[in-house]
C-alpha cells in the first residue's frame, strides 16, 4: 500500500484526473457532463493548465477525488 501512496504523490493533479476518468471509462465529454462544465475545461485540467477553482472542485467531486480534508481544490 505504501508503494501506491508514493506513486500517487508523483502524479500531477491533471494526471490523477485523467487516470480516474479513464478508470471509469468516461470520455472527457462524460466527465464534463457529470461535473456540469465544458469539455474544454476538463481538457485544460488534464493538461495541468489553470482552471477556475470552482470548476476544479466540480471535476474532483464528480470523480470522487475530493474529500473534506483535501487541499487539491
Amino acid at each position: 500500500m505504501t508503494e501506491v501512496f508514493l506513486f500517487d504523490r508523483l502524479l500531477t493533479l491533471g494526471q490523477k484526473v485523467r487516470i480516474s476518468r479513464i478508470a471509469r471509462r468516461w470520455t472527457q465529454d462524460d466527465l464534463a457532463y457529470e461535473a456540469g462544465i465544458s469539455q474544454g475545461i476538463v481538457s485544460s485540467l488534464e493538461r495541468d493548465l489553470k482552471v477556475h477553482p470552482a470548476a476544479r472542485k466540480r471535476i474532483l467531486t464528480a470523480l470522487g477525488l475530493l474529500n473534506e480534508n483535501s487541499e487539491d481544490a
